[in-house]
């Protein structure tokens, strides 16, 4: 006979024992049953749950726009209503846009407020507005939109496009005045209207959507402004076709909503990790952004050094100190996407298929 009351309570923990059989032999004591802790914990595991979710929410409510306006005693323009996380990113129109723009504007006004995940946007409906926003408060609504899947994961923030006011923004746009500016684009008169008349010349008699034909003339004029004749002889539809699918790709992935804008800590998540998708997208993305940064302009750069390069943009200020290496490399690498992505929207396909 064994007294299971005179055991040390650390053998019997975390048995509770019916003391009526303490007294029987220890074969019998097998009808000793474990204590049941799911009813207990339960309760403390939604607890806990619910804590953490109300968290969480009140964490990503307080890193709204609205919340940020709000805190500095401001308001933002009125709009649609938006839905949590996401804002309007189902009522934003998939094509013919300026028809719900439109809509928008007389239902709230000149300027109207929207969010797409995370992402605001302001549209303004009337050329008085745009005048007052765009122009005489030019250095305070100038901000650029920040959305880390497209312009870190994927590497696009480099463009001037996306840049913030700062240093490197400011030496881009000198870089642009200095070259594009309207005294000094007179240099490529000669480059445009030979552009132009191969251009006609391929037009006579054609029938059918001309666009291909417009987006090859302009990116031919631009390659051979940045890089040069000779480049774009060699690589020309390369780099045309490479940044196609380098700015539809970033241009898609900045109009979805991406849990990583919100949770910064998901861009570590490994590509295999279930939902990690976006990190294929973001790797594909990279890897057509850097090769349009760096291919062109070290081939240039190469050129250079052995002193066959031709006359181009990038040439020309390597041989002198006015600019950064990183300034002229990123610069005339969002010419192409900033000259002919204007003619690769799909509202002025139709205007060149009526012209």
């Amino acid at each position: 006979m064994i007294d299971l009351k005179a055991l040390p309570i650390s053998l019997v923990h975390p048995w509770t024992l019916d003391t009526s059989l303490c007294s029987l032999p220890v074969s019998q004591c097998s009808r000793v049953q474990p204590f049941q802790m799911d009813n207990i914990e339960a309760p403390y595991v939604f607890a806990g749950a619910l804590a953490i979710a109300a968290s969480v929410y009140v964490y990503l409510s307080s890193r709204t726009n609205e919340a940020k306006a709000k805190h500095l005693g401001a308001r933002l323009a009125p709009g649609p209503k938006r839905m949590f996380l996401i804002g309007n990113l189902f009522d934003f129109p998939k094509n013919r846009w300026y028809e719900t723009f439109t809509s928008w504007g007389k239902q709230y006004g000149d300027v109207v407020y929207i969010s797409l995940a995370g992402i605001p946007m302001v549209i303004l409906n009337s050329l008085e507005a745009a005048e007052e926003l765009t122009g005489k408060r030019a250095a305070f609504y100038s901000g650029r939109p920040y959305a880390r899947m497209g312009l870190d994961l994927m590497g696009a923030g480099y463009s001037v496009v996306f840049l913030q006011q700062g240093p490197e923004f400011n030496e881009q746009r000198k870089l642009f005045r200095m070259s594009l500016g309207s005294q000094v684009i007179g240099r490529y008169d000669r480059l445009i209207q030979q552009t132009i008349e191969s251009f006609t010349g391929e037009m006579g008699g054609f029938e059918g959507d001309p666009h291909p034909q417009v987006t090859r003339s302009l990116s031919s004029i631009i390659t051979t402004i940045a890089y040069g004749e000779q480049f774009y002889k060699e690589h020309g539809d390369a780099l045309v076709q490479l940044n196609i699918a380098n700015t539809q790709l970033i241009a898609w992935a900045l109009t979805k909503f991406w849990a990583v804008d919100v949770l910064a800590f998901l861009r570590y998540v490994p590509s295999w990790f279930p939902g990690a998708h976006f990190q294929n997208i973001a790797r594909t993305g990279t890897e057509q952004t850097r090769k349009i940064r760096f291919w062109p302009f070290g081939c240039i750069k190469d050129a250079v050094a052995k002193g066959t390069a031709d006359e181009s943009l990038v040439s020309k200020y390597l041989n002198d100190s006015t600019f950064a290496e990183s300034t002229i490399r990123d610069a005339t690498a969002i010419m192409y996407s900033a000259g002919v992505d204007t003619v690769c929207f799909i509202p002025n396909r139709r205007i060149i298929r009526a012209i």
